[in-house]
C-alpha cells in the first residue's frame, strides 16, 4: 500500500470507518462486509481525500495488463457497489465525487481515527513531605449536593448525545429503538464482478434460488423475479427501489470468479433507509457453485426468518 503520511491506519469519515491496514470497513461500529475491487477503490480514495484519483490509476493497481475483463464495466459496477454501500448517489455525491473521464475523488471530510489519550504527565513538584492539616470546610448537606450532581451529569450527556461522541447517540438510539418488521422483501439481481458474460447465468441462478428460498416463509411477501429483473445494473438510490416495488427490507448481492474460485456477498439493508441490517461473504471452490447457492439462500432466509415475530414465521 502507497504510504500517505498518516500516523493512524484507521481513517473515519461520518459514521464509516476504515482499517487501511486489514480493508475492514465499520459502520456506527458494525463491520460490514465489502471486499475486493470496491474496498481497494475505497482505501485509494481515502489514501488521497480531495485529490483526483485517474481511471488510469485504477486500472494499473486493480486491473493489471494482464488481466482480461472489460475494464469500464467492471470499474462502473465496483463503483455502483461502492456506493451503495455507502447510501451514496452520483446525482448528489456526499462521497465519491465523479469527474468525467478523468475520474473520481472523495469529497468527505476524513480524519484518523481518534488514539486514547495519553495519561497525564506527573505533577512539577511532590506534594510536601509533612502536608499541613486542611483548613476546616463547611460542611453542605447531601440533599443540596446529590441536586447539583445530578444536573451535572445530565449536561455531559446531553453535551455527549448533541455532538454525537464516539458514535454514542446512534448506537444508543439503534438499542433503544425496535427493529423494523420485515413484511416484505425484494431480491434485486445479483451483480457479476468478474466482467465475464458467462458470469451472468449463475448470477441469475443465484437471484433465482434466494427469491425461492425466501418464498417458503410463512406470510412474507417476496417481491416477484419478473419485477425485479427491470431493476438489474439500475443506478437508482436503494429507498427509492424499495419505496417502488413496497419492500421493507432489500437484498442485495455480488459474484465474483477468479480462477478456480468463487465469492459471493449477499447484504440486508432496511428499505426506507438503506442502513446495512446484516451482511455476509461467502468463498468457495467454483466447482461446488451449486452447493453454495443453496448455502447462501438457505442462509439468508433463516437471517430473514429470525427478524420476524412468531405469528409472521407461523406458516400456512
Amino acid at each position: 500500500m502507497e504510504t500517505t503520511g498518516r500516523s493512524n491506519q484507521h481513517v473515519r469519515f461520518k459514521s464509516f470507518e476504515l482499517n487501511l491496514h486489514t480493508r475492514e470497513l465499520y459502520n456506527h461500529g458494525v463491520k460490514l462486509k465489502l471486499q475486493g475491487h470496491p474496498i481497494e477503490v475505497l482505501a485509494m480514495l481515502l489514501e488521497r481525500p480531495g485529490d483526483l484519483v485517474s481511471r488510469e490509476d485504477l486500472q494499473k493497481r486493480l486491473w493489471p495488463q494482464d488481466t482480461f475483463v472489460d475494464f469500464e464495466h467492471g470499474l462502473n459496477s465496483t463503483i455502483n457497489r461502492l456506493r451503495e454501500t455507502l447510501g451514496d448517489h452520483a446525482e448528489t455525491p456526499r462521497f465519491i465525487e465523479t469527474l468525467p473521464r478523468l475520474g473520481y475523488r472523495f469529497i468527505a471530510p476524513v480524519e484518523d481515527a481518534a488514539l486514547a489519550d495519553p495519561s497525564p504527565p506527573p505533577p512539577a513538584h511532590p506534594p510536601p513531605a509533612n502536608p499541613s492539616p486542611p483548613a476546616a470546610r463547611t460542611s453542605v448537606p447531601i440533599s443540596k449536593l446529590l441536586p447539583r450532581a445530578l444536573a451535572t451529569v445530565l449536561a455531559a450527556v446531553a453535551i455527549l448525545l448533541s455532538l454525537n461522541a464516539l458514535g454514542l447517540r446512534d448506537h444508543l438510539l439503534e438499542r433503544l429503538l425496535p427493529a423494523p418488521a420485515f413484511r416484505s422483501i425484494a431480491v434485486l439481481p445479483i451483480q457479476s464482478l468478474s466482467g465475464d458474460p458467462a458470469q451472468d447465468d449463475f448470477a441469475n441462478g443465484m437471484t433465482a434460488a434466494l427469491i425461492t428460498n425466501l418464498e417458503g416463509i410463512g406470510n412474507l411477501r417476496v417481491i416477484a423475479r419478473p419485477s425485479i429483473m427491470r431493476y438489474k445494473g439500475s443506478k437508482k438510490p436503494l429507498p427509492q427501489i424499495a419505496r417502488q416495488l413496497k419492500a421493507d427490507v432489500i437484498m442485495e448481492g455480488t459474484v465474483e470468479r477468479w480462477g478456480d474460485k468463487v465469492r459471493i456477498t449477499a447484504q440486508l439493508m432496511e428499505g426506507k433507509t438503506a442502513h446495512p441490517l446484516w451482511a455476509g461473504s461467502y468463498e468457495r471452490s467454483f466447482h461446488d457453485a451449486p452447493n453454495l447457492q443453496s448455502e447462501v439462500a438457505e442462509d439468508i432466509a433463516r437471517r430473514v426468518k429470525a427478524r420476524l415475530s412468531p405469528t409472521e414465521t407461523r406458516r400456512p
